[in-house]
């Protein structure tokens, strides 16, 4: 059961490696996520552009969102954060990009970190 758990992170893990080439900083995501943020709604769903940058900045934080429901043995949130079930994908990335604009040092920062930082701000565990 844990492994079944433990091996999706670690591969998440992998894919958000900094130390890769593929690392992208906090400014050049929130760049590509500004779609997003001015996104309007059309019948309860998101409008957004069909391009390649939207869809890179939906799909890294969906993946983002789904890690942090991750639980180890003792039924303990392995990153910390606890975002409230209903919470939209649309409203973490404007989370991000609010924290971003707020915290300009952090800007050159890899994107996946600053996007931790902005969820542990807002969503905390308690205890």
């Amino acid at each position: 059961m844990f492994a079944k758990r433990i091996v999706p992170l670690v591969l998440t893990g992998l894919c958000f490696s900094s130390g890769t080439t593929m690392a992208q900083s906090a400014l050049e995501m929130r760049s590509w996520c500004a779609p997003v943020v001015s996104a309007y709604m059309k019948n309860g769903t998101v409008k957004l552009p069909q391009d390649f940058d939207t869809g890179y900045c939906w799909g890294a934080f969906r993946s983002i969102q789904l890690i942090t429901g991750y639980v180890d043995r003792d039924e303990r949130r392995i990153l910390g954060l606890c975002l409230p079930p209903e919470i939209k994908l649309s409203q973490i990335i404007m989370i991000f990009s609010n924290y971003v604009e707020q915290h300009p040092k952090e800007g050159h920062k890899t994107y996946e970190s600053v996007a931790l930082d902005a969820l542990h701000s807002t969503f905390p565990c308690e205890g």
